[in-house]
């Protein structure tokens, strides 16, 4: 069952009520307890419960304090809100926030005054160490001989040579394979101009195929591998992000706002990239400044109309400390209320 952002506040004011009075102890500051209560006596593991107590009621302290300094900023960050005439559409705990959207499939975005937002370059690091462990490897030449004897055995096979005609293909494939391998290997080896010759040359080979192959991937895991931890990061590689154009009310209250360090919260279905991911990918891989494409493809990706398309949710917040003001959303809410109740009432509340 679909929730929405009035239910979500509601339980979250709720489960803080109810943590005042008794915190609930997070599982990793229960393990850091029982560790540190152990200690070694005359050669027996001992454990001192008067330790354990004292770091659990410590763990609980803890989290009131969290709830306290909560909120102090929900208080702040509604009177800042206040004075540029914006009514929030819910108010709760950044790191529930982050949980609901985690949980939920939504990716939280912070573009710049650009519209850029950063992408994780640890897929591109993924793809050279794999094209540079190909490269280096024994096995790969040993992996590349089958397609290529293959190859000649095919050949002859076409054209109905007999079995000497087939085996004396495969063979001049095979001499011809290990005369241009051994061509590059030196080459690459021996260069004194260009050290280095064959990663240059054959990892950038690999890294597109590994590209092309990533990017024929369904549109949410394209998008998990550029957000890996959910939400875009800061760093070099930077991409146009479009979103679905929002109606006259989210508009005003954008221009409300537009002062305020804002992020997008919307499911993979409502993102989209001005450039191809393969083309931000290959850019950021060549380390070549490339004009944007300004004729990018249509935004609803594949939906019947622009219309169905912008019904996928940007959901605009702020955040201040510890507070996630939200402060419009349009489309359909796409939260599942038992995800809210499960983070409310667990350790990811603050």
């Amino acid at each position: 069952m679909r929730t929405n952002l009035a239910y979500i506040e509601t339980v979250a004011s709720d489960a803080l009520a109810r943590e005042l009075e008794t915190p609930l102890v997070p599982t990793i500051a229960r393990q850091k307890a029982s560790q540190v209560s152990l200690a070694i006596v005359a050669g027996f593991a001992v454990r001192d419960e008067a330790v354990e107590q004292r770091e659990i009621d410590n763990s609980r302290s803890e989290r009131r304090a969290n709830i306290a300094q909560y909120r102090s900023h929900r208080e702040e960050v509604a009177a800042e809100l206040d004075k540029l005439g914006i009514t929030p559409l819910a108010i709760v705990p950044k790191n529930a926030w982050e949980r609901i959207c985690t949980t939920s499939g939504l990716f939280r975005l912070e573009p710049n005054e650009n519209g850029n937002v950063g992408i994780s370059t640890e897929l591109l690091n993924k793809f050279e160490n794999r094209a540079d462990h190909l490269l280096n490897g024994s096995i790969p030449l040993a992996t590349w001989l089958i397609p290529t004897g293959v190859s000649g055995v095919c050949f002859a096979l076409a054209f109905n040579w007999p079995w000497w005609g087939t085996g004396l293909a495969t063979f001049a494939a095979l001499v011809v394979f290990a005369i241009a391998t051994l061509c590059i290997f030196i080459s690459g080896d021996l260069s004194e101009t260009s050290p280095g010759w064959k990663h240059v040359a054959w990892r950038k080979k690999l890294v597109r195929l590994q590209i092309r192959r990533f990017c024929k991937q369904p549109w949410e895991q394209v998008l998990k591998g550029f957000f890996p931890n959910g939400a875009s990061e800061s760093g070099n590689l930077q991409a146009r992000v479009v979103l679905p154009e929002p109606p006259a009310e989210v508009l005003a209250k954008l221009v409300k706002a537009k002062g305020l360090k804002l992020k997008v919260a919307a499911v993979a279905e409502a993102i989209a990239f001005a450039d191809a991911p393969g083309k931000i990918l290959r850019r950021e891989h060549d380390r070549v400044v490339e004009q944007r494409e300004h004729d990018r493809p249509k935004g609803y990706r594949g939906y019947a109309s622009y219309e169905e398309w912008r019904e996928k949710c940007p959901i605009v917040y702020h955040e201040h400390g510890s507070a996630v003001a939200v402060i419009a959303q349009f489309g359909d809410f796409p939260v599942e209320q038992r995800v809210v109740d499960e983070v409310v009432n667990s350790e990811y509340l603050v």
